[in-house]
């Protein structure tokens, strides 16, 4: 333990630090050394942290003894000659607390000071330096100084994530930070932001804008990798703060200079680099907001004049409307044109004077900036960018009135114009679309145009069907030599997924002229594609009819490649491809191993909570195409991967599928099987298992086809297995979640038993725009029109609440008068489900003597 140095000890230490700045040469340098001998003595570092401690009104002094220790700790912190852990143990303890009682100066070393240990020992080895930080802002709230050295000391701390890559330990650095930080910091906003419209002086105004700015640098940094969920679930008072900085006008926080920003020039500028933030990587959280911030930005920037100290907020108010333009808020700038151009663009693309002397006077400077993009914060860049994206395109203005108009319905719900209406110029308008086409760059809005006028055409595109693939498979090929824009591929992939859907007539044609691009997308990598190439394949093998060409067949063991399976975005198509030809070829599955490949999948895929249903519904695919003789032998493998899951992360979604592939199993191989592979894993275990999953999540399964097989699956295990007499609570409880589940007064139409269609409404399907990645990161974007419908494994049952009584009515019908009674009092313990039954009976024409 190192001792508080004596005052004379730190009288000899201040001429010490006086010599050091000596005019006198042989005088400094004998100071240099001694002070460079003294480092390495033990107590020193407790020696220069009181020094500086007692220096906080000599600035100099202090800055000088500050620097001294910033220094030594950037040369030997992680080497450690001279800095032992006991030394170290002493800085971490006591910087902070004198850096918040230091003036700028000295606050702004220390600083970095703790910025440069924090790269090396925060948080895991610096454990109380938050906590503590936190304290002090809590404490310390209207002592602005002092908030303001902690929030520096918070900023320096976490600016580092603005240059990091995403990864586990960053992560589980950043939960620890926002778990500590994130309610003291929007406390400590609303709390300074509620205080602005109260102060009055201009010093106290300047001193919380000062702590806003930290604030506002902490925000940014924290949400540059990812959008922490805390953030996210508070976006309304975030957004509510950003707002008022972007109204607030107060004349006492400028300060007059023609270059320098204010601090609420600052503040608003720092504002539009976090919603800016938003917008480009998160913008379906930020989407609500944007319409209120649009309109305070055009106003703020049409309040501002051309002097230079506006540049920066300017520029990044332009990005914002630049970005918003091309989101789905683009809309919001229809009827604001004008005003756009004439207050905003047209000031900001103007040269002002000092440009016309540099491109005067300086002629390479100016182009350097101009061309080499030097200035691409300035003004007119930035105008210049808002001017590309509003720029209106008479092509695409066309095309998107076309697509417009084909979408439009009428009071009584049917289309405007109907496909009878369309057909004759169906050619003129298609051919019009691709000669557009050629003349534009990869236009979106053209595109959909094609799409939407080939989902209204539907089947009766067959005349025009040859030229049609010829050319659209000539636009896929141009596009996989550089892929740049995903609106427009994604409707390029949407228009195949349509045709293929009504005109299947052709299927020979759609394989003829889309499997060479796919090979080409497939050999090459073009990761953009995937997603959609195995969504297309995946539909083109759904409807085509037995036999099956070799290609599918060649394409399977391809498809089972693990790289593949570990881009996220591929993961829907190849599961629906894999799920298909299972059903279409099982005998596949029989050869090289391949069952155990698929197999290997599943397991892979139900182990996360987000890809557990693509795992689910492989195994039901396997259980409805293989024989239980095969499936048995896997069956161990497979129960001990789903219950491994229930006890690790057991989550909704997972319930919902678990409880569907039982209901599969029990439909397709008999509940008695069903009740029997379970209890193989651990005796009795059924009745334990139907309580954690049937009677959690029963009534949480939705679908029509899902839920009738859940009932009938259900119908199955209770009235044709012994399950009444070797459990009978366990009978009981699922009686009565089922007559809960077919209840008749929970909802007004028969959802059982209606067809699961797929509809093509042009109003709700192709809505897609949502789910389009904006930028080329691999991702899953769903083709409306690839997705098939749900085959029905109990199709036999045309009314699932009539299969029930007639069900229990057969089960109670060869019972003894006593078991009867039994029977009964196990439905009449719950008075719901018992009146449900009750009323099923009635409404469908069975008895309930049963009952009475």
């Amino acid at each position: 333990m190192q001792q508080q140095p004596s005052e004379q000890d730190l009288t000899n230490f201040g001429i010490l630090m006086q010599n050091t700045l000596n005019h006198e040469n042989n005088v400094r340098v004998k100071a240099e050394q001694d002070l460079k001998l003294m480092e390495k003595q033990p107590g020193f570092v407790m020696l220069l942290l009181t020094f500086i401690s007692k220096q906080l009104t000599n600035k100099f002094m202090g800055a000088q003894s500050a620097i001294i220790l910033k220094n030594l700790v950037k040369r030997d912190w992680d080497v450690g000659l001279i800095l032992k852990n006991e030394d170290k143990e002493i800085i971490k303890s006591g910087v902070v607390d004198i850096m918040i009682r230091s003036d700028l100066t000295i606050q702004e070393i220390l600083s970095e000071v703790i910025t440069i240990i924090s790269l090396h020992d925060f948080y895991k080895n610096w454990t109380t330096l938050l906590p503590y930080l936190v304290n002090l802002l809590k404490t310390n709230t209207d002592k602005f100084e002092s908030t303001r050295g902690v929030l520096a000391t918070c900023h320096s701390l976490f600016k580092k994530y603005r240059e990091q890559a995403k990864s586990d330990e960053i992560e589980d650095e950043l939960i620890y930070i926002m778990k500590e930080f994130a309610e003291p910091m929007l406390g400590l906003f609303q709390h300074f932001i509620s205080l602005v419209p109260q102060i009055t002086d201009p010093a106290s105004l300047k001193s919380i804008f000062t702590c806003i700015n930290l604030l506002l640098e902490i925000y940014y940094s924290l949400n540059w990798i990812d959008i922490p969920e805390f953030f996210e679930d508070h976006l309304p008072e975030y957004s509510n703060i950003f707002l008022f900085l972007l109204n607030y006008q107060n004349s006492s926080l400028d300060n007059n200079l023609y270059e320098e920003p204010s601090l609420l020039d600052t503040a608003q500028s720092l504002v539009f680099q976090s919603i800016n933030l938003y917008l480009e990587k998160y913008d379906e959280a930020f989407i609500p907001y944007v319409e209120n911030f649009a309109t305070a930005t055009w106003q703020l920037i049409s309040k501002l004049d051309m002097k230079i100290k506006y540049d920066n907020l300017v520029s990044k108010a332009l990005e914002f409307l630049t970005v918003t333009s091309r989101s789905e808020k683009h809309i919001i700038f229809k009827d604001a044109l004008p005003a756009i151009c004439e207050n905003i663009i047209i000031p900001n693309i103007s040269l002002r004077e000092e440009d016309e002397i540099i491109f005067s006077e300086e002629p390479i400077e100016y182009i350097r900036r101009d061309i080499e993009g030097s200035d691409s914060d300035s003004r007119r860049k930035s105008a210049s960018e808002l001017i590309k994206t509003l720029k209106p395109v008479v092509l695409s203005y066309a095309a998107w009135c076309i697509e417009r108009l084909l979408t439009v319905k009428e009071d009584n719900g049917k289309p405007r114009y109907s496909q009878v209406e369309i057909l004759p110029y169906a050619q003129t308008l298609l051919q019009g679309l691709f000669s557009a086409l050629d003349n534009t760059e990869e236009n979106e809005y053209i595109m959909k145009a094609i799409m939407r006028a080939t989902a209204v055409l539907k089947e009766q595109m067959k005349p025009i069907m040859p030229a049609y693939i010829s050319k659209i498979t000539s636009v896929l090929s141009e596009v996989c030599k550089n892929p740049n824009n995903p609106m427009f591929n994604h409707y390029l992939f949407e228009s195949y997924a349509t045709v293929i859907k009504f005109n299947s007539d052709y299927i020979s044609e759609f394989e003829a002229s889309l499997f060479p691009p796919f090979q080409t997308i497939l050999n090459q990598g073009i990761e953009e594609f995937t997603p959609y190439v195995f969504q297309l394949i995946s539909q083109l093998l759904t409807v085509r009819q037995a036999p099956l060409p070799a290609i599918y067949i060649s394409l399977f063991p391809n498809f089972l490649q693990a790289h593949l399976w570990e881009s996220e975005g591929n993961i829907p198509g190849l599961v629906a491809f894999t799920s298909t030809l299972i059903t279409k070829a099982p005998q596949e599955l029989g050869k090289n191993n391949q069952l155990e490949q698929v197999l290997g999948i599943f397991q892979t895929l139900v182990k996360s909570n987000t890809k557990d249903y693509h795992g689910f519904r492989i195994l039901d695919s396997i259980i409805h195409a293989l024989p239980y003789e095969t499936v048995a032998n896997f069956l161990q493998g497979i129960f001990f991967v789903l219950f491994g899951r229930l006890q690790s992360k057991k989550t909704g979604q997972f319930l919902r599928c678990l409880i569907l592939f039982f209901s599969n199993f029990a439909v397709r191989y008999g509940a008695d099987k069903l009740i029997q592979a379970i209890n193989q894993i651990q005796a009795n275990i059924f009745s334990q298992l139907a309580k954690a999953v049937w009677q959690s999540s029963l009534r949480k399964v939705t679908g029509k086809i899902e839920k009738k097989v859940c009932a009938v699956a259900l119908i199955k295990i209770l009235f044709n297995t012994d399950l009444i007499q070797s459990s009978a609570d366990t009978w009981k409880m699922l009686i009565s979640e089922l007559a809960l589940f077919l209840n008749p007064t929970t909802d007004s139409k028969n959802e059982f038993d209606e067809d699961d269609e797929q509809h093509d409404d042009e109003e709700t399907v192709l809505q897609t725009e949502k789910g389009i990645s904006g930028g080329y990161k691999v991702t899953f974007t769903k083709l409306s029109f690839a997705a098939m419908g749900i085959e029905d494994p109990v199709r036999e049952v045309q009314n699932t609440r009539l299969h029930f009584c007639q069900s229990l009515t057969n089960f109670i019908s060869p019972l003894d008068p006593q078991q009867v009674q039994f029977v009964k009092s196990l439905i009449v313990s719950n008075p719901e489900s018992a009146q449900a039954i009750l009323v099923l009976m009635q409404n469908n024409g069975f008895s309930t003597s049963f009952l009475q």
